[in-house]
């Protein structure tokens, strides 16, 4: 479901004067906990925990993604001959339709995949955060501040009036822990209401519209603000998400599978960039 604001209550106004104030700020994300051990049957990670110690594992069923592309789909999972090139630990993706052509996508998750981006091949593993923002159609040239679970960015439009931006964090064969030291997907967003509640042992639904909860600055939504917005109103907002994702039962401790963010990998992300966020105070409040 999608809503267009006329007014903000007072934590997002809140939150609007407090991105103005602190443009470069860091991303509002907690890095995830830890990665598990290697799956000797197709060399990928068991599982991702994140600071809540929600641990999620491949999503390699139709009923955690209802998208999941094998060779034979009669067949049995296995590697390599019958494994996705694609597929994910953890997916969030909200829309936005408003009036007329407008529309906006958002896109949270952690994949794996395959370096060679073909086929699936051992020793070219991957895993990766992914932050996707698009929209349009919009002013040209105009900036945009979209918050979201995991931050906010500000964003021009380019000359036919569209925002498409991709963040990938940690794409080099075999280095599993870059989406937990480097990206900025965290922690995994779970089910909190909705029609239809997720299936046992999912984090929430993939086929159908709900609120979540998990945001570090409880951000629960997704939210665009700038000129020339449909109906003229000076913000697009939603706080529906469908959910991919495969809840772990692990006896391993967060403590355990948690990984220091050096001062090296820290350094990594330079200063100015689009990624903008601060902390703010809790509130209430197909494959892309």
């Amino acid at each position: 479901m999608t809503s267009i604001v006329k007014r903000f209550g007072a934590c997002l106004a809140s939150l609007v004067m407090g991105v103005a104030a602190n443009a470069y700020a860091q991303p509002c994300s907690t890095h995830l906990a830890g990665v598990g051990p290697i799956d000797p049957q197709n060399g990928f990670p068991q599982y991702y925990i994140d600071s809540n110690d929600v641990a999620v594992g491949p999503c390699l069923d139709l009923d955690c993604d209802p998208g999941l592309t094998v060779p034979d789909p009669t067949r049995p999972i296995s590697f390599p001959d019958n494994f996705p090139v694609e597929f994910y630990y953890s997916r969030a993706v909200s829309k936005i339709d408003g009036s007329g052509p407008f529309k906006a996508l958002y896109v949270a998750a952690v994949e794996g995949s395959f370096n060679n981006g073909q086929v699936p091949l051992a020793g070219d593993q991957v895993v990766f955060t992914r932050i996707r923002i698009r929209i349009s159609p919009l002013m040209p040239f105009a900036e945009y501040t979209v918050t979201h679970p995991h931050g906010v960015n500000v964003l021009q439009a380019d000359a036919d009036g569209a925002i498409d931006l991709t963040e990938d964090v940690g794409k080099q064969p075999l280095d599993f822990e870059a989406a937990v030291t480097t990206g900025d997907v965290g922690p995994f967003l779970t089910f909190l209401d909705g029609p239809v509640p997720p299936g046992p042992g999912l984090t929430g639904n993939p086929g159908a519209d709900q609120s979540v909860t998990g945001s570090s600055c409880g951000t629960n939504f997704f939210m665009i603000e700038g000129p020339g917005l449909p109906d003229e109103l000076p913000a697009a907002f939603t706080d529906q998400f469908t959910l991919s994702g495969r809840k772990v039962v692990t006896t391993r401790s967060r403590t355990a599978t948690t990984t220091t963010r050096s001062p090296a990998t820290a350094a990594r992300r330079p200063v100015g960039s689009s990624r903008l966020a601060r902390r703010a105070p809790r509130s209430s409040a197909s494959t892309p």
